[in-house]
This record gives structure tokens, C-alpha cells and sequence, in this order.
């Protein structure tokens, strides 16, 4: 026969088992609410886990045709440079962080902010890889097209700037640039042509020097 005290342990037992289930329960929801794509590598770089958020923004469908794969192969060119040294980074106890485009399972590309992280085992030591991927297609959208916007705009700013100059050089009329006691600062080519006044004596004279006293 069990007496109290077996009793009261296997009590104790089931208590902390069934807490134990209601964790991993409740973080599994957690999981399931972040849009990031979080996912757990071996030391090999290899992938052990992806969180259901994580799956639906890379579009895969099952996890199991993509388990052990490794991990920066993900990723192309200088991407899959940096997800290699972020994984070793994590292996040396360190956190890491890069930006890169990289395609879901589905074939479609974004981009992603992504950050490594150890996660470290009883003994003190990197026992696994802790990754998190964030979607950020939308404000690398945005910024190319602020990017685009603003080369378009510098070039309007480019072609008016040389209408003018042409203006200023070609036109018959007499145009100068005064400041506020009237000295001049600059003259276009017409007083060369018409009045036969250099540009050299013009600029740094005083613009009313040049009126007739009546």
C-alpha cells in the first residue's frame, strides 16, 4: 500500500507535469502570434524548428520536407556570406544580425532583418541556434521607391538648373546678380556682347556706377 507521502509526491508529480504541459502550450501560442519567422538550428546550422507564424510568411506547408536542411543555404550571394558568419557568431556565444533578400518555399522574394542568437546548454556553452526573420518586403518597397522618387526629383532639379545656365548664357538681354549694398556678384555674357564690359571689371563694382546720373 502507498502511504501519505508516496501520495503526496506522485501529487506533486502530476502537478508539476500537467504545469509543464500548460508551459509548452502557452508558448506555443506565443509563437504562433509572432509574424516573424522563428526558427532553431543545430550547431550545424541545420533547421530543428520553425514557429507556425514562421511557416506562413515562408510559405511552407510542411515543415518536415525542409527539417535538417541547412540553413544559409536559404539564402544567395553575399546573404548566404552573412548567414554563415551569423551562425558562427552564435557558435562563439555571440549575437549577430544581417539584412538580406531570400525566397519563401513558394518561390517569392523578400527581404528579411534577421537575428542569431545562441542558445546556451546547462554547461555554459552554445547548445543550439536561436534565429528570428522579419518580413520587411513593404519598407524596402518603400524606401526604393522614396530612393527612385528622390533621383527623379534631383534629376528635374538638374535639367532646370542647366535651362537656366542656358538662359543665362544665350539670352540678349542684360541680367546680373546684385547684393543688398548693390555690389555685383555676377553678370551673364550679354554685357560682354552688347556693352563690351568684361566680366572681370563688372563683378565687385558697385551696380549704380553703371547708371547714367540722370
Amino acid at each position: 500500500t502507498s502511504s501519505p507521502l508516496d501520495s503526496h509526491l506522485s501529487s506533486q508529480s502530476d502537478f508539476r507535469a500537467a504545469g509543464l504541459g500548460q508551459n509548452e502550450a502557452f508558448t506555443e501560442r506565443v509563437l504562433a502570434s509572432i509574424n516573424d519567422c522563428i526558427k532553431v538550428l543545430d550547431l550545424d546550422a541545420r533547421l530543428t524548428f520553425m514557429s507556425e507564424g514562421g511557416k506562413q510568411i515562408m510559405e511552407v506547408s510542411d515543415f518536415n520536407a525542409i527539417r535538417g536542411c541547412p540553413w544559409p543555404d536559404f539564402w544567395q550571394d553575399q546573404g548566404n556570406i552573412d548567414a554563415k558568419a551569423a551562425v558562427e557568431a552564435a557558435k562563439a556565444g555571440q549575437n549577430a544580425s544581417f539584412v538580406g533578400p531570400a525566397s519563401t518555399l513558394a518561390g517569392n522574394l523578400k527581404w528579411w532583418h534577421v537575428n542569431v542568437s545562441p542558445i546556451m546548454g546547462s554547461d555554459g556553452l552554445p547548445e543550439k541556434i536561436l534565429g528570428g526573420s522579419r518580413d520587411i518586403t513593404a519598407l524596402r518597397e518603400a524606401e526604393e521607391s522614396l530612393r527612385k522618387l528622390n533621383e527623379s526629383l534631383e534629376q528635374r532639379v538638374i535639367e532646370r538648373t542647366r535651362d537656366r545656365d542656358r538662359i543665362w548664357r544665350l539670352s540678349p538681354d542684360l541680367m546680373l546678380v546684385a547684393q543688398l549694398d548693390g555690389v555685383i556678384s555676377a553678370v551673364n555674357p550679354a554685357w560682354t556682347r552688347m556693352l563690351g564690359h568684361a566680366e572681370h571689371d563688372l563683378v565687385g563694382s558697385q551696380l549704380l556706377a553703371l547708371v547714367h546720373p540722370d
